[in-house]
């Protein structure tokens, strides 16, 4: 235990380190009331202070709990069984300020993440208002957080509305949904499709107060997806049959088409007369002698002309069809 009589003499020391708690008299000779504990706390703001006070001065002690003092004991009742009331005192103010260090270190990492995060992420309370609404959200959406926080979320169009709020209820009763593929507006009017996570938040009684959301923006992907699908309509309607084979010359892919024209062709595969003979057209193609090859074959009184080529990113034959007995 070091002891010192005035503010200077002890900042002197504080500055030195090796001290675990601070016994803080607020009626010092060179110091005296709030800003007594200010410029100790400032010197020192990671080592837990007790303020000592008298009577008169509780309404300063407790100012200074507000500013970041562990407790405040009042001198009388210290002086009744000082060792009692120190002992205590000092063991629980070092205990709560090393777990509010450790909240302290938790919070700014999280704040961290979310500050950091490409996705965007967005808190908001029962009634849907937003509480939380990160750099990545004001990216991706164009609404800055001054604009939303305080506000309902912004980003779902009227015709969605009935959709978020089944969503919402869902994670309020206390359950997580993973990648719920949404489409939301940005602040421009233009839509966005999302991949959104979300899990209900928590109060200190174990109560859902709200909800928390990751958000990744899929516009592009399924930008991507629709277009593959429109492109891959082309084959699926095309009216005359279409075929693709593995390189080992087993179907992987028949449109409406060969599948209506042909029924067993699946069943049957290279066995089928359609199929028949191709080997040596395959290892042609395959050996790169040639990248289209053109061929005529009789079923029954129908006479077809056969397209294959040769897909170099996988090694399929694809075998494009047209009856041409008119011809």
């Amino acid at each position: 235990l070091e002891w010192v009589d005035r503010l200077a003499q002890g900042l002197e020391r504080l500055a030195a380190g090796g001290i675990d708690v601070v016994l803080l008299d607020l009626s010092l000779p060179d110091s005296h009331g709030l800003d007594t504990f200010i410029k100790v706390h400032a010197q020192v703001p990671e080592v837990p202070i007790l303020v000592l006070t008298g009577l008169e001065d509780e309404t300063t002690a407790v100012q200074a709990v507000q500013r970041g003092a562990q407790d405040y004991l009042s001198k009388a009742y210290v002086m009744v069984d000082s060792h009692f009331f120190l002992v205590r005192a000092i063991r629980y103010a070092i205990e709560r300020k090393r777990t509010e260090e450790e909240l302290r270190k938790t919070n700014q990492t999280l704040r961290a993440l979310i500050h950091a995060s490409p996705l965007a992420i967005i808190s908001l309370d029962r009634e849907g208002i937003v509480t939380l609404w990160n750099p990545a959200a004001e990216r991706m959406f164009g609404w800055t957080e001054p604009e939303v926080r305080g506000r309902p979320l912004p980003v779902v169009p009227t015709e969605k509305q009935q959709e978020f709020r089944a969503l919402l209820g869902m994670v309020l009763q206390g359950k997580e949904v993973t990648g719920v593929e949404v489409r939301r507006q940005k602040k421009d009017g233009s839509p966005v499709d999302l991949s959104i996570s979300a899990a209900p938040l928590y109060d200190a009684r174990d109560l859902i107060v709200g909800t928390i959301a990751v958000a990744a923006d899929i516009t592009e992907r399924k930008q991507a997806e629709r277009e593959l699908a429109r492109l891959a309509s082309f084959a699926e309607h095309n009216p005359n049959p279409i075929i693709e084979l593995d390189p080992h010359g087993h179907i992987t892919y028949l449109n409406a088409a060969a599948a209506q024209q042909f029924p067993d062709l699946s069943s049957l595969g290279p066995r089928h007369p359609f199929l028949q003979g191709l080997g040596s057209v395959v290892s042609t193609l395959q050996g790169g002698r040639k990248t289209l090859f053109v061929r005529e074959v009789t079923l029954g009184t129908r006479v077809y002309e056969q397209h294959l080529s040769h897909l170099q990113d996988d090694g399929r034959i694809r075998i494009y069809m047209a009856d041409i007995t008119e011809r």
